[in-house]
């Protein structure tokens, strides 16, 4: 199984090789085929951790990585990823998606290097990828402070018809943000309207 799972991964970063990350717990017990059962994840907890302590993978966010594997950037692939940056940035909170990107770039770059690019960009936390949409990092950080600041000095909690209007959008990219914000933990929706929850409200408190 070791060098299954080295294989598995060289695998993985020739096919994204913009990519920081490597293969999830989860998709590496793949090689177990349909015994993916307890005893199968006990072996491969103790292969992974042997693989890491002889340097032959190493762990990234909540992957794995093999050792040998190095992002590297020309700086014609770095112009390429700050156009597209750019491009999603320019977007604002209207956001974009794989085929409005397709034919922005294209013939320039082929849809496996755009998402390979795209790979990195997420990656590096500068886009942020839900609902097959793609919004910058920067936006919705603009879009959470706006939330929090209506909902802290309104008592009553924001509808997504009150969002749309802050950010001069339409309604479903308000609620593509809005949902990313449940999804975080950040709001909570109840009826028609969303408010902070208790954790992140205690998480405010404390920072302060």
């Amino acid at each position: 199984y070791q060098n299954k799972i080295l294989s598995n991964l060289q695998e993985f970063h020739k096919n994204n090789p913009f990519s920081q990350k490597g293969r999830t717990f989860k998709e590496l017990l793949g090689i177990f085929g349909s015994q993916q059962n307890e005893e199968a994840k006990t072996v491969l907890r103790i292969i992974l951790a042997k693989l890491e302590n002889e340097g032959k993978l190493r762990k990234a966010d909540n992957t794995f990585v093999h050792a040998s594997h190095q992002v590297q950037v020309d700086s014609q692939a770095e112009k390429q990823i700050e156009q597209i940056e750019n491009f999603i940035l320019k977007s604002g909170y209207s956001s974009t998606d794989l085929a409005e990107l397709s034919a922005e770039f294209s013939p320039e770059l082929n849809e496996k290097r755009l998402q390979q690019f795209l790979k990195f960009l997420l990656d590096s936390d500068k886009i942020i990828f839900i609902q097959k949409k793609y919004l910058h990092a920067g936006v919705i950080e603009k879009a959470k402070e706006m939330v929090i600041d209506f909902i802290e000095k309104n008592g009553e909690g924001i509808t997504v018809a009150q969002f749309r209007d802050m950010i001069a959008g339409n309604r479903s990219s308000a609620l593509l943000i809005l949902d990313l914000m449940d999804n975080s933990g950040i709001t909570l929706r109840k009826g028609n309207n969303r408010f902070l929850t208790k954790k992140f409200k205690d998480k405010l408190d404390s920072d302060l």
